[in-house]
């Protein structure tokens, strides 16, 4: 189970890549990563985890950590 406290509201993702990156990424990206998602170098795609809590969509940075290591 996730902790309340280490949800990431999907309109923060930007701010949360900017601090483990440096790379500035807009809003409608990390949509795109969601639904769609984003090829990996080897081929597969994969998509950005969330979870949804009381209709608002959420990740955490455990999730954003994995997806970017993934790239």
């Amino acid at each position: 189970m996730i902790a309340d406290k280490d949800l990431i509201k999907i309109p923060d993702v930007p701010k949360k890549l900017i601090e483990l990156t440096g790379a500035t990424r807009k809003l409608p990206t990390v949509y795109y990563w969601i639904r769609i998602g984003r090829r990996t170098y080897d081929g597969k795609f994969i998509r950005l985890k969330t979870t949804k809590r009381l209709g608002t969509l959420y990740t955490t940075k455990r999730w954003i950590e994995e997806f970017i290591g993934q790239m």
